[in-house]
């Protein structure tokens, strides 16, 4: 069987939490892309726009909505409790399902 052009994309964290450390024997056939972290600030503004967007009154409605003003501070809480949560639960060998990422937070809104 010969393979030709094929790509492989691999994806990897920092070590720990049963997660290896990587040798440089095998990076050195890989580039290297590094993706920063959001900064508190991108979250809010993102997440304010999405769940904004579901919050809005409906102008056709008689009654109830306008719930668009309570947005910011659910966005913020629910960041809050996303950098509380990664902070204290770090995944350990036993427990290594405690990983959480902005996945989680966006299953949220």
């Amino acid at each position: 069987m010969n393979v030709k052009d094929c790509i492989f994309i691999n994806v990897c964290a920092p070590p720990s939490g049963g997660r290896n450390p990587v040798t440089p024997r095998l990076f050195r056939h890989f580039n290297m892309l590094w993706m920063p972290d959001l900064s508190q600030r991108s979250m809010e503004h993102i997440f304010n726009s999405i769940l904004k967007g579901f919050l809005l009154e409906n102008p056709n409605k008689v009654e109830g909505g306008g719930l668009d003003k309570y947005s910011m501070s659910i966005v913020k809480s629910s960041i809050e409790i996303y950098y509380r949560v990664t902070r204290d639960l770090l995944p350990t060998p036993s427990k290594c399902h405690y990983t959480f990422n902005l996945r989680d937070v966006s299953k949220v809104f």
